[in-house]
């Protein structure tokens, strides 16, 4: 039941697995309705939503069975987790009758009471027990992951990704087209809001199982939300910032997997990965592979222990050619996913495909020979951008000849479509029905692609396509890109805006927020809608904002986007910077501007925005997003709503007679600029 509470915390709903009749059956039959009344009399909560409510077994109860099958009297095989498991059962139960130990001859009449043999092999791990729970109870260290000290051997590096080859977008497109189908799947499967047993409040205390080793496989376990937006630039942050491990980061301008495998092949060692592709590369007589799933923590002796994987060694025990086994093995597998290791094994050995189809084999095992590389020293400016920006930033210069790189793949191609930029946004978690939460914020990223689209040589893009949500094979939604003539005047505006809303309020890390607000408000209102923001902020007036509900989880990812789109911004002017030399007066304080920007791990999140909405709601905050919107007549309307959410029925019945009346757009007492970042006209200075 540990177990079922850790995954619990990382995602609330429990897999089928949890609910099974298996276990009972080695349980004697008269004391099954016993432990179920001590269950219940124990009343530990692990999981919680709708009806059902699962409680943990007894406490001295699970201890028993942990020990016993440490001292190998147990049906399965102890397992490396049962020690941590069984020092975690001892002291919930010692908590819950306000004890600080347990006698020796108690643990063995409760053995004897659940009909378990106590052997010689018990007094070892008793003494096991006994050290584990003084190391991590008693010195008050006690966690659920391993402090360990990690020491990098001298050769050791750490690759990311920052620019993937044009080959790879049929495989991303439909990895998007997937994430967008999960997406939809898990809102439909949770359509009143994300489930309930996510507390806000302590989700940024909950586990995140990077590796999954196994997936649920019952269709509602199976619905799950997609992958923190931004934890890879995240990492690389968190990395960067380490003494230790930051001089070890590269942001390299291909895929990684072939930066590991040269590495490997030229200094030996092991490549620590999730991705089986590795096995394919050639990593020389010293290289290897150990996955990251199959890593195991000893909590008791603190070490991490894995198997490692090297090809000569699965050559040998595959009885397949030591040069080209594993590739020959790898392209079977690739042409027929279906096969079992067994048949694939057969047919690599009569190496049957790869010589009847030569081509298509030439094809596969050409990604596999060597990693591709920039010839230029302008990836060294790009490596500090997070990789998606990186991969635009590389992939604008490459277009205009300024970069190339080592790869047939990537050599200049007279089809049209390849010579178009495209920006893979941060797959957001965001309500389907809506537009992306991408769309408010688009204009900074214009900004952006200009102020990168400047860095050309003469030849110009109009237009950049942004790769958003995609429920079928697309092309994405195409951005038109501002003339570099309109950049500065861009900069300025955008420059006034936020400094406006600074010098409006007292706090100034609100600032990004009310950008982002100005920005749902403005959008909203050109389409004749009702903001969300401010709807919102309404409901938070009259205490029924729901921080679980889609419209919640929708504005929190429209406040994400813009603060990434900020960091794009700021991120593409500085690159601009180091290659031009210098920026423009407007330029340069936009830039230093944006520095301030909050860290990655400050962004908004489930855990901190309820609290900002409703920081959002004190008076010089309502008073700034008045001041902005000062043309706007219903904006205006709906923001006094937020101060006197007693009035919202008249707001809502104003907004329905409006519409009633025909009205085609919402009242402005001055038209409006066309410039996106444009302070209203009439709303002072």
């Amino acid at each position: 039941m540990s177990a079922a509470k850790d995954a619990v915390g990382r995602d609330p709903q429990l897999n089928e697995g949890w609910f099974n009749n298996h276990t009972v059956f080695f349980i004697p039959q008269a004391q099954r309705d016993a432990l179920t009344d001590q269950a219940f009399a124990q009343n530990e909560v692990i999981f919680q939503h709708g009806g059902l409510r699962v409680l943990a077994a007894p406490w001295k109860y699970a201890f028993c069975c942990k020990i016993d099958r440490l001292a190998g009297g147990g049906v399965a095989a102890a397992q490396s987790y049962d020690l941590s498991d069984a020092v975690h059962y001892l002291a919930r139960y010692l908590a819950q009758q306000k004890l600080t130990s347990v006698p020796l001859a108690t643990v063995k009449q409760w053995f004897t009471g659940y009909s378990l043999r106590w052997t010689a092999n018990n007094d070892g791990v008793i003494k096991r027990l006994n050290a584990a729970y003084k190391t991590n109870v008693k010195s008050g260290s006690w966690s659920t992951c391993y402090d360990l000290e990690l020491t990098a051997p001298p050769s050791s590096a750490i690759y990311f990704d920052s620019y993937l080859p044009s080959s790879k977008r049929p495989e991303r497109i439909q990895r998007l087209i997937k994430l967008t189908g999960g997406l939809i799947r898990y809102q439909v499967g949770f359509q009143t809001g994300v489930p309930r047993a996510i507390n806000p409040h302590r989700i940024g205390e909950a586990n995140v199982d990077l590796f999954p080793d196994t997936w649920p496989s019952d269709k509602k376990a199976s619905l799950r939300p997609p992958v923190p937006p931004f934890l890879v630039p995240a990492v690389i942050d968190a990395l960067r910032n380490s003494p230790k491990f930051g001089p070890l980061i590269s942001l390299v301008p291909g895929e990684a997997d072939g930066f590991c495998a040269q590495h490997v092949r030229e200094h030996g060692g092991m490549v620590l990965t999730s991705d089986s592709d590795l096995l394919a590369y050639r990593l020389g007589e010293a290289g290897g592979v150990i996955f990251l799933t199959d890593i195991d923590g000893d909590m008791e002796n603190r070490t991490l222990s894995a198997p490692q994987y090297r090809l000569a060694d699965l050559c040998r025990r595959l009885s397949i050619k030591p040069d080209t086994g594993i590739q020959h093995l790898a392209f079977e597998i690739s042409r027929d996913p279906h096969l079992t290791l067994e048949q694939a094994v057969e047919r690599t050995k009569r190496g049957e495909a790869a010589s009847v189809s030569e081509e298509e084999y030439s094809k596969f095992i050409s990604e596999y020979l060597s990693p591709e590389v920039a010839l230029t020293s302008e990836t060294n400016q790009a490596s500090a951008l997070d990789p998606r920006v990186s991969e635009i930033a590389l992939r604008s210069l490459q277009t205009s000849g300024i970069v190339t790189f080592a790869s047939k793949d990537d050599s200049p191609s007279q089809d049209p479509k390849d010579s178009r930029l495209e920006m893979y946004l941060p797959f957001l978690l965001d309500y389907p029905s809506r537009t992306s939460a991408w769309e408010a914020s688009k204009r900074v990223r214009q900004l952006a692609y200009a102020v990168l689209l400047s860095c050309r040589k003469n030849d110009n893009i109009p237009t950049v396509f942004e790769m958003r949500r995609l429920q079928s094979i697309s092309s994405g939604l195409e951005i038109e890109v501002p003339a570099s003539s309109e950049i500065d005047s861009l900069g300025t505006s955008l420059l006034a805006l936020v400094s406006k809303i600074e010098t409006s309020m007292g706090k100034p890390e609100l600032k990004w927020v009310i950008l982002a607000i100005y920005q749902d408000i403005v959008m909203t209102m050109d389409r004749e809608g009702y903001p969300l923001s401010l709807e919102l902020l309404r409901q938070d007036a009259r205490g029924k904002l729901d921080p679980c509900s889609w419209d919640f989880i929708h504005l929190l990812a429209q406040v994400q986007a813009t603060y990434y789109s900020l960091r794009m911004l700021h991120q593409i002017l500085e690159f601009s910077k180091h290659r031009a030399g210098a920026l423009t007066t407007t330029l340069s304080e936009l830039s230093q501007l944006l520095s301030r920007l909050p860290p990655l791990t400050d962004f908004p999140s489930l855990r901190t925005f309820e609290g900002t909405l409703s920081s959002v709601r004190e008076e010089e905050c309502l008073s700034c997003l008045e001041a902005l919107c000062a043309d706007f007549e219903d904006a205006i309307f709906l923001i006094k709503s937020v101060r006197q959410p007693q009035n919202s029925r008249n707001s809502k019945k104003r907004k329905n007679m409006a519409s009633d009346e025909g009205e085609s757009k919402p009242r402005l007492s001055n038209p409006r600029s066309n410039n996106p970042f444009d302070l209203l006209a009439g709303t002072g200075d």
